[in-house]
């Protein structure tokens, strides 16, 4: 305040202005405290504002989460709403689903309610992506593990480069561009072979060879009875001569190019060829044949000279060396027998063949009886045709005489004719001898076919009787004996027609990669219908063969058998091998069209872990194929090029099955441009990544 007087005013200011020490004025000390309680306050005023920014962002989002759930509630409420229309209409929601595509179900719910529906109920439903429904085609393991849903197994989550200090991605570079190494085989060999070369155990060969067999037979019965009793000729005998004498001869030129095995391999080299028949048939073939064609010259061109008759009368002896032609019965009887499917066939066919024997031999001992007979005729000496008062009878009742007397010697009977001179009584001994010494083994073995078919069937037949009573006696039901009675006689009746891999025992002196072979001919036609194996068959066949012999095997089911139900825990993947199947969704209705042999379900088990969405009933005696999901990916880590396919190929797998709601999933896809689609994406990925490890490798 300013002073009215000139000292009163200083004096007065002076001593509030400056203390006597010299410190800071009492009015700046305050002024300091006012601005730290300011700073304070204008702090406090902040948080406090962050607090109230906190509360009202938790409020809205509250808010947010109701509107959020409000709306979820429409939703539904409008889907009731929609399947009560739908329902109304004479739709089942089951169908309508599978009718359309996942995407124009968002779409839908957004639509005006339209009551004006022209639909008629389907009796039978499509299986999944029979409709076209979209598939993605680009995903990484990233991706799935983000997306909610299937999940991949944990062994497919695996790295083999991670197992072993090895860029094992780099090997599918140099696995890339091979030609797959085939294994050398019977139907190979018969590819590769050349044209004018002919294979042992073809069609047309052994049509041949039968051929050749009813010769044989036909000159086993003519030569003998020829030369014993010399019948007049006639057109028939002349022209059955001649066209044996043709076929034998171009039987003879045909060896040379009739290829063989050596060591258990198909021998098509030319000379080879050559080289073989001439040193092995080639004589034989030669002697046969020249005496024939030379008789038929001399007969020709030789008139009625003395001389030539005599010739030819030599020659025709030569006929005689035809029957060395037996020598080969015993292979083509084998090529015959090897044909044969049926057990209960193949003994009947060897006891035919044991009695076609001993009516031979016995027809080749009355001709040569008789024969003997007739020499001492002609040298007027006693002998049985005499004695017995036949000579003149004619040749059929003389044949007959003889080979009544020949039937004698190998069984117990006996006839008022025997042995009238030395030649005939020592003929006699000979064929008693061999009687004694071989046709008792005939016999056994014509007693112990019989025996084998005997017991064939009456084993089977006391088996069944056996499971009559048992099933009567547990008070079974008629319905369930019947079906199991049913089944069992289809399956006796299967193992009768084919021969069972358990009986086979010499099959497990195979090598492996043999029995790899063997099973992949036997199975792989019934899978390569799917693209993925189609595509692990044409460019990794060594995987394919590993995959037939160690992840399938062979299950048969009876009429109305249900393979799975719904919610059943998927144990394996299957393909219909033969028989009739329906598939039944969980509403009851059937997927149309049937399952078709060649065609699978379950495939998601392979992938990822998958309960049933239907019921798979067999309609009749059905055989499927089953693919093991351990085995399968085990056989898959064999080589990272396998490896790196599949885990591309379940990744894209398991992302269509995402792109579906799980209500909408079945156990069949029939999606043929997904498949396609996802194997070639597989392939270019499993290539693009194995050169990103490899010169990644390179680089490091």
């Amino acid at each position: 305040r300013p002073g009215g007087g000139g000292g009163g005013g200083g004096c007065g200011e002076g001593p509030a202005m400056q203390s006597p020490t010299g410190s800071t004025p009492p009015l700046v000390r305050s002024s300091s405290m006012l601005l730290t309680s300011a700073e304070e306050e204008e702090e406090e005023e902040t948080g406090n504002a962050f607090n109230d920014f906190l509360e009202k962002l938790a409020l809205a989002h509250k808010e947010e989460v109701k509107a959020m759930r409000r709306e979820c509630a429409k939703r539904d409420q409008e889907i009731i709403n929609l399947r009560a229309k739908l329902a109304k209409s004479g739709i089942r929601v089951s169908s309508a689903r599978r009718s359309i595509k996942p995407i124009d179900v968002s779409l839908l719910r957004d639509e005006p309610d339209d009551d004006e529906q022209d639909t008629d109920k389907p009796t039978r439903v499509q299986a999944l992506g029979s409709g076209g429904a979209p598939h993605k085609e680009k995903c990484s393991l990233q991706d799935l593990s983000e997306k909610r849903g299937f999940g991949q197994r944990v062994g497919w989550q695996r790295s083999l480069a991670q197992e072993v200090d090895y860029p094992l991605e780099g090997v599918i570079l140099s696995a890339q561009g091979q030609a797959p190494r085939k294994k050398s085989s019977f139907h190979e060999a018969e590819i590769r072979s050349p044209r004018c070369l002919i294979i042992p155990g073809s069609t047309n060969k052994l049509l041949w060879d039968i051929l050749g067999l009813m010769l044989i037979c036909y000159d086993c019965l003519t030569i003998p009875f020829n030369q014993a009793f010399q019948p007049d000729s006639n057109v028939g005998t002349a022209v059955l001569d001649w066209i044996a004498l043709l076929f034998w001869t171009c039987d003879m030129c045909q060896g040379f190019f009739v290829a063989y095995y050596e060591a258990g391999h198909v021998v098509t080299c030319h000379w080879r060829v050559a080289r073989h028949y001439f040193l092995t048939w080639f004589i034989v073939d030669m002697t046969i044949v020249a005496p024939e064609w030379a008789m038929h010259v001399v007969n020709a061109d030789g008139g009625g000279a003395r001389e030539v008759n005599k010739l030819a009368r030599t020659l025709r002896i030569f006929r005689i060396l035809r029957l060395l032609r037996l020598l080969k019965m015993r292979k083509l009887l084998n090529l015959i027998a090897d044909r044969i499917e049926s057990e209960y066939t193949f003994i009947l066919f060897n006891l035919v063949q044991l009695l076609c024997f001993v009516l031979v031999f016995n027809h080749v001992i009355a001709c040569i009886w008789y024969l003997i007979a007739r020499l001492s005729l002609d040298s007027e000496g006693t002998n049985w045709v005499m004695v017995a008062g036949v000579n003149g009878t004619g040749s059929p009742y003389l044949y007959a005489t003889a080979l009544h007397w020949s039937l004698t010697q190998f069984t117990p009977a006996s006839m008022d004719i025997s042995a009238r001179n030395f030649f005939e009584r020592l003929f006699s001994i000979v064929v008693l001898l061999f009687a004694m010494l071989v046709f008792s083994s005939i016999v056994a073995s014509i007693t112990a076919s019989m025996t084998a078919l005997r017991n064939l069937r009456g084993d089977e037949m006391r088996q069944f009787w056996l499971l009559r009573r048992y099933l009567r006696q547990r008070n079974v039901p008629k319905g369930l004996s019947s079906r199991i009675i049913k089944f069992l006689e289809h399956q006796m009746s299967v193992q009768n027609k084919m021969v069972q891999a358990g009986k086979v025992t010499i099959l497990g002196a195979l090598s492996e990669a043999l029995q790899n072979e063997l099973t992949h001919q036997m199975h792989s036609p019934h899978l390569v219908g799917h693209p993925f194996f189609s595509y692990l068959n044409r460019t990794m066949p060594a995987v394919m063969h590993r995959l037939c012999r160690l992840a399938l095997s062979l299950q048969t089911y009876a009429e109305r058998e249900s393979l799975f139900n719904a919610g059943d825990e998927a144990k394996k993947m299957f393909f219909l091998k033969s028989g009739d199947m329906d598939y039944f969704t969980i509403d009851g209705e059937a997927v149309d069209p049937p399952v078709q042999p060649r065609e699978w379900v379950s495939e998601m088990v392979l992938y990822t872990h998958w309960r049933h969405r239907g019921e798979f009933v067999a309609n009749q005696e059905s055989e499927l194929i089953s693919v093991h999901p351990e085995q399968f990916m085990s056989v898959m880590s064999i080589h990272p090029r396998p490896w790196l396919f599949a885990q591309q190929y379940a990744v894209k797998f398991i992302n269509y099955l995402n792109s579906y709601d799980s209500h909408e999933l079945l156990d069949m896809i029939r999606d043929d441009d997904f498949y396609q689609v996802s194997v070639d994406l597989s392939e270019d990925a499993m290539l693009r990544l194995g050169t990103v490890a490899f010169e990644t490798n390179r680089f490091t």
